[in-house]
């Protein structure tokens, strides 16, 4: 019997599937579970298959087959899926895609799902709904639900991220995956975000026009070329500049042929830092005021300081004013002149009218004498 099995081990490690020619032997399976098989010229696979044919020891009413492995001298069994071998039978058991386990009375055990699994209706089901999910369940008809977080939405069984822009009140995803914008008043959906809906092209800048899209009831600025956002106010190319501007602490500029970065009013640039830097700021004028003229400034000086930049101290009993302060000086001449002008003018005009009042009840008196 041993020569046997050595000779069975042999063959039935062998990787080949070349013919292996086997001796004739004839015997049974005897109560000391040593095997004794005839076999007549078989190649390498069928022996291999040999071992489940030779399992035919009925177990139970769901014609399964089980005995002690001849092969491996241990229990054997082979139930079919959904079933668990019990006390030599074959017990229905099934807790979906988890391992199903019976008690000690061979009575099924709560499901032990994992935590990519639901119970439904006693069977675990796998239920994942992606990184940005809260939640995932099953309802009565067993259709998965996601419960996603803010700014996702359930797409085809997965949270994904859902955005509309800043002007919607909610945005999901419809059956076939496609985004649904819910805007607010005054706002529709365009291109998967919420842009404010035109009434007339006199609302669109830069030469847009206001016109439906797509058979849309909506209507929405229709940009030319080198423009964008809702009413066609974005420069796309001063857009693309926009981080070198910034940089200079400038703006963009346009005008017919080009783009450039163009310091803010009160601001001229500095080449040696190359940034734009304000005209005047607080150690400009250090007793007085700073005023830009043109990409220069002058000072304001307080009562009691003078000089180009405010720094000399004069006679505190009199006012002194800068040769860079001169704009008061010039302001209260005007207004003065104006007012004595507009008086003259006035006492020159009364004294007229006296005259010609005085000339014409001379010449009514005459006339009534006649």
């Amino acid at each position: 019997m041993q020569k046997l099995n050595i000779i069975l081990f042999i063959i039935i490690s062998t990787v080949s599937c070349k013919t292996v020619n086997v001796l004739n032997t004839t015997s049974v399976p005897n109560e000391n579970d040593e095997l004794v098989h005839a076999l007549n010229t078989v190649d390498s696979n069928e022996l291999l298959m040999t071992r489940d044919k030779l399992l035919i020891q009925d177990c139970g009413s769901n014609g399964v087959n089980c005995t002690k492995d001849p092969f491996e001298n241990d229990d054997f069994e082979a139930c079919p899926e959904k079933y668990v071998f019990f006390n030599d039978m074959c017990i229905e058991c099934d807790c979906g895609e988890a391992p199903c386990e019976l008690d000690e009375n061979g009575t099924k055990k709560d499901c032990n799902c994992s935590s990519t699994q639901k119970i439904f209706k006693g069977r675990c089901l796998t239920c994942v709904c992606g990184e940005l999910s809260r939640l995932c369940y099953f309802d009565n008809k067993g259709g998965k639900q996601c419960v996603c977080k803010a700014g996702a939405a359930d797409r085809l069984g997965t949270c994904t991220a859902c955005s509309c822009g800043e002007n919607s009140r909610s945005c999901l995803f419809n059956k076939e995956g496609d985004l649904v914008c819910y805007c607010k008043p005054r706002f529709a959906q365009r291109n998967d975000t919420c842009y404010e809906s035109c009434k007339s092209s006199h609302e669109c800048l830069n030469g847009g026009v206001c016109k439906s899209e797509d058979g849309s009831s909506s209507l929405f600025c229709k940009c030319p070329d080198g423009f964008t956002g809702g009413f066609c106010e974005v420069d796309m190319v001063c857009e693309a500049m926009r981080s070198s501007c910034d940089a200079m602490k400038a703006v963009c500029k346009r005008d017919r042929t080009r783009r450039y970065c163009e310091c803010r009013s009160g601001q001229k640039f500095n080449p040696i830092f190359g940034v734009c830097e304000d005209i005047c700021d607080s150690t400009k004028c250090n007793n007085g005021f700073c005023v830009v003229k043109d990409l220069g400034f002058n000072c304001i000086c307080k009562q009691g300081y003078g000089g180009a930049l405010c720094d000399e101290e004069i006679d505190k009993t009199r006012d002194y004013y800068s040769p860079y302060n001169t704009i008061p000086i010039i302001v209260l001449g005007i207004l003065c002149f104006s007012i004595v002008g507009f008086s003259i003018g006035a006492l020159l005009l009364k004294h007229r009218n006296e005259k010609l009042m005085k000339l014409y009840q001379q010449k009514t008196q005459v006339f009534s004498q006649h």
